[in-house]
């Protein structure tokens, strides 16, 4: 009984220890092991404006909060242009287009090329 149990053990081991996120490139035929990201997804979240609340925090950094009132907000830190006109506009919401890489699904980064301020 021990060594059947021990088998199966051994056997669900070898098998967990090679499931993972592998990538293969179709040309090369090479797997890469790491992080899958779908561009199409990303591509499609760049494309068009959304609107979002600007915050400022203490140490002078800007961000754009996307779903700012739902707990599946999307924080992103602003860079680019814009930055100085956007501190102003503390708790503001606007409109804005721009690149954004994200960091995780709930972070990352805009780079913000136009916006509009909303009303509420």
């Amino acid at each position: 009984m021990f060594k059947n149990l021990y088998i199966i053990f051994i056997i669900i081991t070898a098998f967990s220890c090679g499931s993972g996120s592998e990538v293969k490139n179709k040309e090369t035929g090479s797997v890469k092991k790491d992080i899958v990201t779908t561009e199409k997804k990303l591509d499609k979240l760049n494309s068009s404006p959304k609107k979002g609340k600007i915050e400022v925090y203490d140490n002078k950094e800007v961000y754009y909060v996307l779903n700012w009132t739902s707990r599946s907000r999307v924080t992103l830190k602003v860079t680019g242009k814009y930055l100085d006109e956007l501190k102003a506009l503390k708790d503001k919401i606007i409109s804005a287009e721009g690149k954004i890489t994200y960091a995780s699904q709930w972070s990352g980064t805009i780079e913000i090329t136009s916006y509009k301020i909303e009303s509420r």
